[in-house]
């Protein structure tokens, strides 16, 4: 598969396949069902996060000075690079919502707004107009880039919601 052709609706199927065969959306939960090994350790202040693999061992390695919030994210988008890029050893930068243009962190991220981000609450959420982004971007636990991207995703397969395209700014 080519990497232009993993469009949102591939990702999003790739993720419900994933999340049913596992019986989970945790993404530590999915670390320990999916045999990656999952490492905390002090990291250099340019990166987060990093997924690599040694020989046949497969590597998430997070910085012990994450917040709860960004550790759920930094796992969800490692394990997008170990199910759609395997063949590479990628490092994730400080700025999590920095690298858009990249067609690989593009994907990663897109995976972890899948993983942790369920439809059918994103739609009711926003069914309500109870609240705006912010509001449920905390209700959620989630940066609120991370939910316009969702919102995005949705868009993007079919859905009558409309995007702020905030995550433009940060990704």
């Amino acid at each position: 598969m080519s990497l232009n052709s993993r469009t949102p609706d591939i990702i999003h199927s790739l993720v419900m396949g994933l999340t049913t065969e596992f019986d989970t959306s945790s993404p530590i939960l999915l670390c320990n069902r999916t045999g990656i090994c999952l490492h905390r350790h002090e990291l250099s202040e340019r990166f987060n996060a990093y997924y690599c693999r040694v020989g046949t061992t497969r590597n998430i390695v997070v910085s012990d000075g994450v917040s709860d919030e960004e550790l759920r994210f930094l796992i969800a988008h490692e394990i997008g690079h170990d199910q759609l890029h395997r063949n590479q050893d990628l490092f994730f930068d400080k700025k999590p919502f920095s690298m858009l243009r990249s067609t690989l962190e593009y994907e990663a991220n897109l995976f972890a707004s899948e993983l942790l981000l369920d439809d059918d609450e994103i739609l009711e959420l926003l069914a309500s107009e109870e609240y705006d982004l912010l509001q449920m971007a905390r209700m959620l636990y989630v940066d609120e880039a991370l939910l316009d991207f969702k919102i995005f995703s949705l868009k993007q397969r079919g859905y009558d919601v409309e995007p702020i395209y905030i995550y433009c700014n940060k990704f």
